[in-house]
């Protein structure tokens, strides 16, 4: 990936400087949103804040991880990379979210930072085609110790007008690799969080199967409310983690 700054785009004009002064100004980087699209939490002791994301390619800044400043700075000036190569790695692209968000909050010129084609995501986020969303609950199988509480899944839907099944609509949800493990151990490290954990998409009714005819257990759907630039905020977060 290209990270060094067109002159032609931003840095002969100053423009990078301009939209990190500005962040600095509206102290964006301790912005509850820019947190939580980083998935900053505070430290114990307070003193600061660590992503709970362990991959390193998530992250632009060396010391991205536990310094929101340092990636917000390192966001804003990726995004004035040279086009090289393959569009879908352009950290426009990579980081959709970011991209969204930041445009959103400091009115990006297009003149003087042209947004980018992303080919791969628009594919994707076409695919889903996003209108909806709606919260799934099954209720708990207490033959599996790991969903005795039931699972929360969220699913994609159509926009309003558009006939489709749900059952082929997508969902998206969170879960624990534990490897196969069991017994204490497996109860132990579940509670306590040493598990790594992922967040999977996929289509509706392969869930459907598993909860209801595999384990046969009842499944709750309630719609919420939500805009659906949200909803693709939500969609593009989740590609940040993907990639």
């Amino acid at each position: 990936m290209l990270l060094a700054a067109s002159p032609s785009v931003g840095g002969a004009d100053g423009y990078p400087a301009e939209l990190l002064t500005r962040a600095r100004a509206e102290n964006l980087a301790a912005d509850p949103q820019w947190l939580a699209l980083g998935y900053w939490q505070p430290n114990l002791l307070r003193t600061g804040s660590t992503s709970l994301l362990d991959s390193p390619d998530f992250f632009l800044a060396e010391t991205g991880k536990s310094d929101p400043v340092a990636e917000l700075k390192a966001t804003l000036v990726a995004f004035f990379a040279l086009a090289a190569g393959d569009p879908d790695r352009h950290p426009q692209c990579i980081k959709p979210a970011r991209y969204r968000w930041l445009k959103q909050r400091l009115a990006f010129d297009p003149a003087r930072l042209p947004e980018r084609p992303c080919p791969r995501l628009q594919e994707w986020l076409s695919a889903i085609d996003p209108g909806r969303l709606t919260l799934i609950f099954p209720a708990a199988y207490l033959n599996n110790p790991s969903s005795m509480f039931g699972h929360t899944l969220i699913r994609f839907d159509p926009p309003p007008g558009k006939q489709q099944a749900p059952l082929t609509s997508h969902t998206v949800h969170f879960a624990a690799d534990h490897r196969g493990e069991s017994g204490a151990l497996f109860a132990l490290k579940g509670l306590t969080g040493f598990y790594q954990a992922y967040f999977a998409l996929l289509p509706y009714y392969e869930k459907v199967t598993q909860y209801s005819d595999i384990e046969n257990r009842d499944i709750w759907e309630y719609e919420l409310a939500f805009e659906p630039e949200k909803i693709r905020l939500m969609l593009a977060s989740l590609w940040e983690v993907d990639m």
